[in-house]
């Protein structure tokens, strides 16, 4: 495990109150890369879930995968090294980083075979329907084989849909 990350949290601790939000990949690439197409939309989205009182989730596999990422997309391994700083400063309170425990494994497995996606995919979607969250990602195949699995966020009223 990476040095300052947040261990497991557990979402017992959470009010109901509050409004819980598992972050993908997919989105943490875009707010990083300036020539995403989604970089504008993630910025917005990032002030707002920053500034605001939501408990932000997301998998330590989003480390390996963002990184790996920015450094495929960019060549720059000075920009992929950046990129892991920032996330771990993140975790050490503006994001909980949760473990790949034994049952969240073979909860992705099960949801991986019933919803036909990407087993990193599977994860990131078994985490938010664990914790009953509202999901994060700009990855149209999630979005659209996932929809009757899990909520995902929206922002700037019901009919914007991310």
């Amino acid at each position: 495990m990476a040095q300052g990350l947040v261990c497991r949290a557990g979402y017992s601790r959470r009010t109901q109150m509050t409004v819980r939000i598992t972050i993908d990949s997919s989105f943490f690439v875009s707010l990083f890369l300036e020539r995403d197409e989604n970089h504008k939309k993630a910025v917005e989205i990032f002030r707002e879930i920053a500034l605001k009182d939501y408990a932000k989730t997301t998998s330590y596999l989003a480390l390996p995968e963002v990184v790996g990422a920015i450094r495929r997309r960019t060549g720059s391994i000075n920009m992929a090294h950046m990129v892991e700083e920032t996330l771990k400063s993140w975790a050490e309170g503006l994001i909980t980083f949760e473990e790949l425990e034994n049952d969240r494994i073979f909860s992705a497995v099960e949801t991986a075979v019933r919803l036909g996606v990407r087993g990193s995919d599977a994860i990131f979607v078994s985490l938010a329907k664990e914790a009953d969250s509202k999901f994060l990602t700009f990855d149209e195949e999630i979005k659209r084989k996932a929809k009757n699995n899990v909520k995902f966020f929206r922002i700037g009223g019901p009919e914007r849909h991310i």
